[in-house]
């Protein structure tokens, strides 16, 4: 290892290190490790002219002198995830050279933090490394009350990603004002002003390595989805999604004999913790799994592969997106590109993604939810509910490609002996 940081660069291209840490280890599928499956493929069918792709890990190896932690090449993940046969190639220990760079689209929160801590991050600067970490929202620190209590370590993670980061990169302008805003207010120790950018998610689905399979009696279910007006949420059941707020507002509208369904398309959340820190979440998986609608009007698909909710958007008369708080909104994209119209709650970046092409609400008692139900039901009877044909989206190809751009725009300029020149401000970078 010594070696190798000291001898010039061998001749070939500069490593882009992707961080895969996670999801190499536990792949949910869902949210941020289908982003990092998305952007991973596009990256290694088409390189960046002059890097070479190289999916790396954290590992920690306990030493006499304490725990040593380092990046190693995850060569086992990428065959499996390239569906290529199995090789005997071993995860070394990487070595970097000057000019190369680590991108992280996942979000390893106390690995992160630690390997910080225990010199990683420095060491990897000063071996001329530029550092970009992807910042998908804040909302642990933005809606306390929707997560466990320490917010599974995320201000200790944004405090670790502003400090030794070069690049933060979120994923629209919702949430890079939230991001600069706790920044202004928790400015990070570092002698080098720190860049804030943003780019958007793509939505073709499959070009995320979809997962595959349908129910038995999809058929069925369908046929039953299309009887009449069928509201669909996607995402995992968590605090902050509103499936509280959206269950009791559907037993007001079914008591005042509103004939409607509502399918609700993703997994229990925080399985791993104890009931008494998981919030709202036993309750509302309680009340589907036992209540009298499920099966007549009321759905639950608790394991949907890629192919059905993308059967599902198709199936459905409308995408409910009633979160407190999201960083992007995936389901919006999805959802439009089968024409499916969009109620969401009135935020930010829902209104930056969808624009004129999705009606919002406002409240967060279940009779304002349900109002606006009924009067979408009405629009939509009268066809003159918002189209969401024409809401712009783009491909995971663009969606890499605007990733690129903004590590392109943040990279340090290396010059052959591997110092680093200082980053130039830019507009929306941070000086601690």
């Amino acid at each position: 290892r010594a070696i190798a940081a000291n001898e010039p660069r061998a001749l070939g291209p500069a490593r882009l290190y992707v961080d895969v840490s996670t999801v190499c280890g536990n792949d949910l599928k869902t949210g941020i490790q289908r982003v990092l499956r998305a952007i991973l493929a596009e990256w290694l069918a088409r390189p960046p002219e002059g890097y070479r792709v190289e999916p790396v890990y954290l590992s920690a190896e306990v030493t006499a002198e304490g725990t040593c932690w380092h990046y190693r090449h995850a060569r086992r993940f990428t065959l499996q995830f390239l569906e290529c046969p199995r090789l005997p190639l071993q995860d070394d220990v990487i070595e970097p050279r000057p000019g190369d760079l680590l991108v992280g689209p996942d979000f390893a929160v106390f690995a992160t933090s630690a390997a910080e801590q225990a010199g990683l991050y420095r060491g990897l600067r000063a071996a001329g490394v530029a550092l970009h970490f992807v910042v998908y929202d804040l909302l642990p620190v933005l809606l306390p009350h929707a997560f466990p209590a320490g917010g599974f370590g995320f201000e200790r993670w944004l405090g670790t990603v502003s400090r030794c980061g070069d690049n933060l990169i979120a994923i629209s302008q919702a949430v890079a004002d939230d991001l600069r805003a706790w920044l202004a207010a928790n400015p990070p120790a570092r002698s080098t002003p720190l860049r804030v950018g943003a780019f958007h998610l793509g939505a073709d689905m499959a070009n995320t390595a979809p997962t595959t399979g349908l129910p038995p009696d999809a058929g069925r279910l369908q046929s039953m989805l299309r009887q009449r007006p069928t509201l669909l949420m996607v995402g995992t059941i968590e605090p902050r999604k509103g499936h509280a707020q959206t269950l009791a507002a559907f037993d007001l509208l079914w008591c005042r004999g509103v004939d409607v369904n509502l399918a609700i398309a993703g997994r229990e959340g925080w399985q791993n913790l104890p009931n008494l820190v998981r919030r709202n979440i036993p309750e509302v998986v309680a009340t589907l799994r036992t209540h009298p609608e499920r099966g007549s009007r009321l759905f639950w698909f608790e394991d949907a592969s890629d192919e059905w909710i993308e059967a599902l958007y198709a199936s459905a008369t409308c995408l409910l997106m009633p979160s407190e708080g999201e960083g992007f909104g995936l389901p919006l994209i999805e959802a439009a590109r089968h024409g499916t119209p969009l109620l969401v709650r009135d935020l930010p970046v829902f209104r930056e993604i969808a624009g004129p092409h999705a009606a919002y609400f406002q409240g967060f008692d279940p009779s304002d939810l349900a109002t606006a139900i009924t009067q979408w039901l009405a629009d939509y009877g009268g066809g003159t509910h918002p189209r969401s044909d024409k809401l712009p989206w783009l491909t995971w190809t663009q969606s890499a490609a605007q990733l690129w751009e903004q590590v392109q725009a943040a990279t340090a300029v290396t010059d052959r002996t591997g110092r680093s020149s200082p980053l130039e401000s830019s507009e929306g970078s941070v000086r601690g």
